[in-house]
């Protein structure tokens, strides 16, 4: 799986080269280290996942899980930013091409183990690059900024009623 994310990383490089994006690749990879290694504080010490041969927390943890959740953070930023358009469409469709992407390896190499159904993970695919792509574009989008300040605004001004 080490070298699936390599090729994902050195695919992405050329691409990001190519396209004029090298900050916002990299941006997308620094991005997808801190949620993923968010969502495997929360994950791993749930117990829904685990990774046989890079225990949480461990050297090796930090040295491959991370950084392949930078590479798969960016995979998902950079697709939809470069060949996806903004719409449900597009984001179920990256969604299960992104899990097919690194699924069907990991049914070989057992990089990580579930502890719950497949239909819970199918299912937990979908927030998963959720989180990924939200993060991206809070922290690159005034518009999507002044969306979310809008809904937290509607959520706060709901609660302040509910309580009178």
């Amino acid at each position: 799986m080490r070298w699936f994310g390599l090729a994902c990383f050195i695919v992405l490089v050329i691409l990001a080269w190519r396209k004029h994006s090298l900050k916002h690749y990299g941006l997308a990879i620094l991005l997808g280290a801190i949620v993923g290694f968010l969502l495997d504080c929360g994950g791993v010490t749930s117990g829904l996942w685990n990774y046989p041969r890079q225990p949480f927390m461990s050297l090796n943890y930090w040295l491959l899980v991370v950084h392949c959740w930078g590479v798969f953070g960016a995979t998902i930023n950079m697709v939809n930013d470069w060949y996806m358009r903004s719409n449900w469409k597009s984001y179920v469709i990256l969604t299960l091409l992104i899990m097919g992407l690194y699924e069907i390896p990991n049914l070989a190499t057992v990089s990580w183990h579930y502890t719950v159904s497949a239909l819970m993970i199918t299912v937990g695919w979908f927030p998963l690059v959720l989180a990924f792509r939200l993060s991206y574009l809070l922290t690159v989008s005034q518009e999507t900024r002044n969306k979310f300040r809008g809904i937290l605004d509607v959520i706060s001004k709901d609660r302040v009623t509910n309580t009178r």
